[in-house]
């Protein structure tokens, strides 16, 4: 029972978020999201091993400047990952590295990724959480930040 509440709060965490962004993205999915979100909650009581372990392929990209400068360091990214696999693992997900880290060095994303969605698209990776760490994730509008989220079912 804990483990449904806590997938059911996260479908409808994500869901949130995800339609939080069409305002930033100008699009709206939240008709699509809707749908799957319920149709996930329908066919939960069909899953036959609720305690099966699942893995989640996570790949990391190191953005630089247009010179290769300041990148994370692959120690933080290591620590973070840790710091997932800790949190996740009551619920028994397990964050692990898909084909360790991309290196990226592009001057937009790094500066500005909020202005860069398209490069952003095109240099992530399929079937798998794509987390793009970059200088700043202002969005230049006097905001603390921004949150790119795409969404193709």
């Amino acid at each position: 029972m804990k483990m449904r509440l806590q997938l059911i709060l996260f479908c409808a965490f994500l869901a949130f978020n995800i339609s939080a962004q069409k305002h930033v993205c100008g699009t709206s999915h939240e008709h699509m999201i809707t749908e799957r979100l319920m149709e996930n909650k329908r066919n939960l009581d069909k899953i036959e091993n609720r305690s099966m372990t699942r893995y989640v392929p996570v790949k990391f990209h190191r953005v630089g400047d247009g010179n290769g400068d300041g990148k994370v360091k692959i120690s933080s990214i290591l620590d973070q990952m840790c710091k997932l696999q800790r949190e996740y693992a009551q619920i028994e997900m397990v964050p692990y590295f898909k084909d360790l880290f991309a290196e990226l060095d592009n001057q937009g994303i790094y500066d500005s990724p909020g202005s860069s969605a398209n490069a952003i698209v095109n240099s992530k990776v399929d079937d798998a959480i794509n987390v793009f760490i970059t200088e700043n994730a202002s969005t230049g509008q006097n905001s603390q930040g921004t949150t790119l989220g795409y969404y193709y079912p």
